[in-house]
């Protein structure tokens, strides 16, 4: 269904910040801002790991368009998502919190794990876009955990989160996106938001175009959603790990579907340019977590915070930029808010920038708690009841783990997270651990109680048709 929605709740922070978030933004996107509020455009891939991007060093051309974009714009070699999963990353995105800050994530209720919406009262982008004069729409593959019923719809004018027969493809998300833009007011700028799914199960295997096709091996021919549920049991339930057979079968079928996506970039692009919004447009391309093909035992995602989960592209072109650079100063998906705050003018940029917190360069964070209800009913779920919180100074990471298995890794020597430096290293361990744990208990001091999303009969079958919820062959 598309759904109209609109909030007006003002969260007053210091003007202090604005001061900091003014020398943040010369790291984030360069000094300058054009006199005329951008048009701002938000693309998430759903499900992308950073290294299957030939711009960030993947041996298959998988995205020739988004390498063209990154020549032209700011490439983050260093972007960390602040979860493994939808809902607590884009709430990150949207709120410029961490998950232990925005609460939107799974919480033990009782004796359950339950899945909270992000908070009515927790401040969106979108909502002060939308005071600030914007026009504000989105178009959301993911029609599970994108839904309205988990609090993204704050802010937005224009909602999509339609479900249709199957999952919805890029070309639908940006026919749609279209289709809203035709209708919006030339004279005023928009916030556009968009969400593609086509590299998340059942990834997309459909034909490329002859000389995308070229560059790839052919996507398996086999069953997306029986073939990836071959490398679950292989990966989590049994004690052999894959074979080197199975996972490159998985593989073809997921960067197939990274290129379908890509195709989509291209056409979107394309449609900016025609209606003269491309020039004056901050476009922010980056993913709300990656994947895992068996590292560290593991397949899919949400189960744990290594960087085959949260290492992510990330890519932004702002307004008039025509050089490209590469970033290697950090960034967390957290910093989206501010990051938009930073290029859009005089005192519609202050009022952005004094909403959101503003986050350092490090050290950052990523946090998974347990894992989805559907993973923890499995027969290998107790290994994914505990609580995880990642924190990084580069080229270091420490993860805080409530079983007591804590583990820092250096990622610069071990980007694999193969050699757990614990013990060989007690005293960065330890510094590392103990901020971890303050950030953490002071954010759960201030996250709102919001309630558990409520899962209708139909967003139930919303999330079994994406895989959330039973899916086995």
């Amino acid at each position: 269904m598309v759904r109209r929605h609109s909030s007006k709740r003002a969260r007053p922070i210091g003007a202090a910040r604005f001061s900091i978030l003014a020398a943040l933004a010369t790291v984030l996107l360069g000094a300058g801002s054009p006199s005329a509020p951008p048009d701002v455009v938000l693309v998430v891939l759903d499900t992308v790991r950073a290294d299957h991007l030939s711009s960030y060093g993947y041996a298959l051309e998988t995205t020739p368009t988004i390498d063209a974009l990154a020549a032209v714009a700011d490439r983050y070699t260093n972007a960390r998502s602040t979860s493994s999963w939808t809902v607590p990353s884009h709430a990150s995105m949207f709120t410029g919190l961490y998950p232990f800050q925005h609460g939107a994530q799974a919480r033990r209720d009782g004796d359950e794990i339950v899945e909270y919406l992000l908070a009515p009262e927790m401040r969106t982008l979108a909502e002060v876009l939308e005071d600030a004069g914007y026009q504000t729409g989105a178009v959301v593959a993911n029609w599970a955990y994108l839904s309205a019923n988990f609090g993204f719809a704050q802010g937005f004018d224009h909602y999509d989160d339609t479900r249709n027969k199957d999952s919805r493809r890029a070309p639908e998300v940006n026919r749609l996106a279209f289709d809203w833009l035709a209708t919006v007011d030339a004279e005023r700028p928009v916030f556009l938001f968009l969400n593609y799914m086509d590299a998340h199960r059942p990834y997309n295997v459909g034909p490329l175009p002859g000389e995308r096709a070229a560059k790839l091996p052919a996507a398996d021919p086999a069953d997306p959603r029986k073939l990836l549920n071959q490398l679950v049991r292989a990966a989590l339930a049994t004690p052999a790990p894959p074979s080197a057979e199975l996972i490159a079968r998985v593989i073809s079928q997921y960067d197939v579907g990274l290129a379908h996506a890509d195709l989509a970039i291209e056409s979107l692009i394309a449609h900016l340019k025609k209606l003269d919004r491309w020039n004056n447009t901050l476009f922010v391309l980056t993913s709300d977590h990656g994947e895992y093909f068996g590292e560290h035992g593991l397949a899919e995602h949400s189960k744990d915070i290594y960087e085959e989960g949260v290492r992510i592209p990330f890519v932004a072109k702002r307004p008039g930029q025509k050089q490209g650079r590469v970033v290697e100063a950090p960034i967390s998906l957290a910093a989206v808010p501010a990051l938009v705050a930073s290029q859009i003018p005089g005192r519609d940029g202050t009022r952005i920038a004094e909403r959101f917190p503003v986050l350092p360069d490090e050290p950052t964070f990523a946090e998974l708690r347990y894992s989805r209800p559907n993973d923890l009913r499995k027969p290998y779920g107790p290994r994914f009841l505990r609580e995880r919180t990642a924190i990084y100074r580069l080229p270091h990471k420490a993860i805080l783990s409530s079983d007591g298995n804590h583990e820092l890794y250096d990622l610069r020597s071990d980007p694999g997270e193969l050699h757990n430096l614990i013990e060989r290293e007690p005293e960065l361990a330890e510094s590392l651990l103990q901020r971890a744990r303050a950030e953490r208990e002071r954010g759960r001091t201030a996250v709102p109680q919001s309630a558990p999303a409520e899962l209708s009969d139909e967003a139930l079958e919303r999330m079994r048709a994406l895989g959330y919820v039973d899916d086995e062959d």
